[in-house]
């Protein structure tokens, strides 16, 4: 049986060396792909970095444009507005004086017909107060006529009431005085 472990350890040996080769080869295979996929792989990073710069690049390019075109058109729109801004104010102010204009003329003309309308009611106002004054005094003339005429006999009778009264104490005054001088 030795010779059977021996010619197995050489053929062990014999597999092992043939193994470590094709290991070998492949691992060199392996490490070559590896070479590759990084040279491909390094060659991509560059060329993305390329692309990256580039592609920056553009829009920082497209930017200072579009910036450059956003403040033209936003002037062009402030000056349009600005004129837009003025012919509107201006059509406003020659509006504003044209109402300004005809409401005066109304207005003038609203007062002249009310002045003209109060001094036709004053008139006919004055005259009805002149009759309504003048039957007013009418009546009231007759009614201190009246009056007067019943306070004047009034007083004629209260005269005539004082005058006998003192009369009869005079005649009283004048018998007692000769009363008293006959005796």
């Amino acid at each position: 049986m030795g010779i059977d472990i021996e010619k197995l350890e050489k053929r062990v040996n014999r597999l092992e060396g043939i193994l470590e080769d094709v290991l070998k080869e492949r691992l060199i295979q392996i490490e070559m792909r590896i070479e590759r996929l990084e040279a491909r792989l390094d060659a991509l990073y560059e060329k993305t970095e390329r692309d990256k710069t580039e592609l920056i690049e553009r829009i920082e390019r497209g930017l200072a444009s579009l910036k450059v075109e956003l403040i033209e058109r936003m002037e062009r729109d402030k000056t349009e507005l600005i004129e837009r801004m003025e012919r509107d104010k201006t059509e406003l102010i020659e509006r504003m004086e044209r109402d300004k204009t005809g409401l005066i003329e109304r207005m003038e003309s609203d007062k002249t017909e009310l002045i003209e309308r109060m001094e036709r009611g004053l008139a006919s106002l004055r005259v009805e107060l002149i009759e309504r004054i003048e039957r007013g005094l009418a009546s009231l003339r007759v009614e201190l006529i009246e009056r007067m005429e019943r306070d004047k006999r009034t007083i004629i009778l209260w005269f005539i009431g004082a005058m006998l009264a003192f009369s009869t104490l005079n005649i009283t005054a004048l018998w007692a005085i000769l009363s008293f001088a006959g005796k």
